[in-house]
């Protein structure tokens, strides 16, 4: 019924009130038990008939073999199924940001997987974590989505078939010979992809430094760009970074200073 959501990634209320009222049923388990058995698998799920005084019982209704902690596994997981459904699709309406998506929905399945993991729902729930798993997956590729552009910039497949390829490991890139073997068109290509990056980097730092995260998805999207970025750019630093002769203009970081920032969004 919400007609906004929080524009800093903020997690919903509902999520943690619904992770609430789960635990608190792990300690009614032998009553619901028997609730759960007269409704069968799925059974709450179904609309409830018309007159249920005058509705017939079901063989389901008298399935006593019905394992009733493996139904209320069954019921908890249907309801954080309906929940992050719920949440994701949402966020794909109210929030045109991919990226800004991807930090509602990790902060949800991180309260979603905490109080799981910090209750009595833990060893019910054992054959829903690798479904939580993939809906945090999934929120992590929403969010790197943005820093695609970035990393594009440092992509330079059209300069490294000319002539000898410098070596990229064991030995050190000589910068300014590999500047010499490029046309003055492919310096302006190479200026203009470190401007690029800058302007690009530095908006999506500013944003990952806005957004409200829970502790563990701020480790955890530092990490994931910090391996989606370092490597690519010290790479393309090795090679090129002479191209501006230290002076600052276009090679905004040298790679300590890169790997600094990118510790510190975590």
């Amino acid at each position: 019924q919400m007609m906004t959501l929080p524009t800093d990634g903020s997690p919903l209320p509902i999520t943690t009130d619904t992770m609430v009222r789960l635990q608190t049923m792990t300690a009614y388990l032998l009553p619901l038990s028997s609730v759960m058995t007269s409704l069968g698998d799925g059974g709450w799920s179904n609309p409830a008939p018309a007159s249920s005084s005058t509705s017939t019982p079901t063989l389901k209704s008298f399935d006593v073999g019905a394992d009733g902690m493996q139904l209320f596994a069954h019921y908890a997981s249907d309801t954080m199924d309906i929940l992050y459904n719920n949440l994701e699709t949402k966020a794909r309406t109210m929030l045109k940001i991919k990226s800004l998506q991807g930090v509602f929905m990790a902060n949800n399945v991180a309260i979603i997987d905490r109080m799981v993991r910090s209750s009595e729902l833990q060893p019910l729930l054992t054959s829903v974590q690798p479904k939580i798993d993939g809906w945090r997956k999934k929120a992590t590729a929403m969010y790197l989505d943005a820093w695609k552009e970035p990393s594009a910039c440092l992509l330079d497949v059209q300069y490294t078939n000319r002539g000898a390829r410098p070596p990229s490991t064991g030995t050190a890139v000589d910068s300014a010979a590999v500047l010499k073997q490029l046309s003055s068109k492919d310096k302006d290509a190479v200026k203009e992809k470190f401007r690029s990056f800058n302007t690009s980097f530095d908006d999506l730092v500013a944003k990952h430094k806005s957004f409200r995260m829970e502790k563990e998805v701020r480790g955890q999207l530092a990490r994931e760009v910090q391996m989606f970025i370092e490597a690519l750019y010290g790479r393309f630093w090795d090679r090129y970074h002479d191209i501006d002769k230290g002076k600052g203009k276009y090679v905004k970081y040298d790679k300590s200073q890169l790997a600094s920032i990118l510790a510190s969004l975590g």
